[in-house]
């Protein structure tokens, strides 16, 4: 048993690696591309853009209802039609594109006063939601049969087409934001394409209306909206407060120092994509020996991410010069609370596990809705307060918050010795 349990602990680690190397590389495209982009680019650039982002943050979840989980889910039960479950998955998407379609076209005028957005280029955002969605189904079916080199070589192609049009449009032919928001538009179809052959070639292309499977994927989906919309809160409340209550161009370079500090959030997801597996199959066969081996784990793990995020936020800094333009120096100043902030996203991924496991979803969502409005409200008064400084502050705030009702939640839901420490 032992020799198994170090095989199994030897995968984890190979497909950790493995998710996290493609993760940085992809990471590392855009980070070599800033010295060119935020030469040729404006702040007020990089804030139309970065609204672009969290317009389809936000509405990811609503193209295709967040049924892309369920796929996940489905794949472990035997009693599934892995098949005709992800037909049905496909239908919903398709209608639900539609419906978001249709609200977009509508509201234009409301949504581009709000987020200072192009209200006539909001169609690249649907298309840009849409790709994503079969994308992440793909790259959902390749993590659950643990195929992590396929994985990876896709995200890093994605993200090489992303920037190599990106440079080209904007570099060459001068398109400034366009060419950035064309260059989503163009990968995420040339991603499609290659998405669709996939789900063909396994027999997973076509729409099934099995009111069974339907019903089980927005039972699944539905609940976690919300949960996702939170997460869009926590981005795109201060960047919206932050572009209205100072204007677009400090947006833009709060936002570089967003993505710069996001590679924290890079580390801890890429842990997080072996992690679950791993865990999932210790959980189905759990023993009390095992469950204190897992709370060691987890704890050194806390440790080693808040380390690196420190170590990240002093270094980052000193190296912006050879990273960005000089009219985007300020963004230093705002790299320290992602770096942490990603940290702690990665303690949450890991009470988060053991939500998911239980099919808690819905006590979840009322948890992360109590906190993406409780985000919201903070960043309002801090940024109008004390400008970026303040939703700086709040970044910090708002994820410990997720952390420490997230963990309270696990610990209902599924027992775990968080405490043996106090009892030793």
């Amino acid at each position: 048993m032992n020799i198994v349990a170090r095989l199994k602990s030897l995968t984890l680690l190979k497909n950790a690696s493995i998710y996290t190397g493609s993760n940085i590389l992809s990471a590392l495209v855009p980070f070599f591309c800033m010295p060119i982009l935020t030469r040729y680019l404006e702040p007020s650039d990089y804030g139309i853009v970065a609204m672009m982002g969290s317009i389809i943050s936000f509405m990811t979840p609503f193209v295709g209802m967040n049924v892309h989980g369920a796929v996940a889910a489905a794949y472990y039960h035997d009693n599934v039609d892995f098949p005709e479950f992800v037909k049905s998955c496909t239908t919903i998407l398709i209608l639900s594109t539609v419906v978001v379609t249709l609200v977009v076209l509508l509201g234009a005028n409301i949504i581009e006063s709000y987020t200072l957005f192009p209200g006539d280029w909001l169609w690249t955002v649907v298309v840009v939601c849409f790709c994503q969605y079969i994308l992440v189904v793909q790259l959902t079916i390749l993590q659950v049969k643990q195929k992590a080199i396929k994985y990876g070589t896709i995200q890093i192609i994605s993200v090489v087409t992303n920037i190599g049009v990106s440079l080209y449009l904007v570099v060459v032919l001068s398109m400034n934001w366009q060419g950035r928001v064309l260059a989503q538009v163009f990968s995420g179809c040339l991603l499609l394409v290659y998405s669709i052959y996939f789900l063909r070639k396994n027999g997973l292309l076509g729409l099934s209306f099995d009111e069974k499977y339907i019903k089980r994927a927005l039972n699944f989906g539905v609940p976690l909206i919300p949960h996702a919309i939170s997460g869009s809160l926590m981005t795109m409340a201060d960047r919206f407060f932050v572009a209205n209550f100072i204007d677009i161009g400090t947006a833009g370079l709060f936002v570089l120092g967003s993505q710069i500090g996001s590679g924290m959030e890079l580390l801890t997801s890429s842990f997080n994509k072996a992690y679950v597996p791993w865990l999932f199959g210790n959980l189905k066969n759990i023993t009390e020996e095992k469950k204190v081996r897992i709370v060691k784990l987890t704890y050194i793990y806390f440790i080693v991410i808040l380390v690196i995020a420190a170590c990240y936020s002093l270094l980052m800094p000193s190296i912006l010069g050879i990273l960005v333009g000089e009219k985007f120096y300020a963004a230093g100043d705002y790299i320290w609370p992602f770096a942490f902030a990603g940290a702690l996203n990665g303690m949450y991924y890991m009470f988060c596990s053991y939500v998911f496991f239980k099919g808690e979803t819905t006590r979840l969502m009322h948890r992360t809705i109590f906190v993406s409005v409780l985000h919201t409200l903070i960043s309002y008064y801090f940024t109008y307060k004390y400008g970026v400084t303040g939703a700086c502050w709040c970044v910090i705030i708002s994820y410990v918050l997720f952390v420490v009702t997230t963990w309270n939640l696990s610990n209902k839901v599924y027992k775990m010795p968080w405490f043996y420490l106090v009892k030793l």
